[in-house]
């Protein structure tokens, strides 16, 4: 396993931690409703999956740039 895909991975582990965390704080599993709390889980879900649409991209990049050095 490369680099990229033990970090594709990590981050594709939090994101699926958040989304867990966001849908009990959206339900009330846990605690009651709690705007903030939600707010907050949503904006770092946003980044986490973000953070992985860059490091995707990135890799696609540098994949071509050596397909096209060949």
């Amino acid at each position: 396993m490369c680099r990229w895909d033990a970090k594709a991975i990590e981050v594709s582990t939090e994101i699926k931690h958040l989304e867990f965390e966001l849908e009990k704080a959206s339900n009330g599993l846990a605690m009651p409703y709690d705007r903030e709390r939600v707010g907050q889980l949503e904006a770092q879900l946003r980044e986490a999956r973000q953070k992985l649409r860059m490091r995707k991209a990135k890799h696609m990049a540098a994949k071509l740039r050596l397909k096209l050095s060949k």
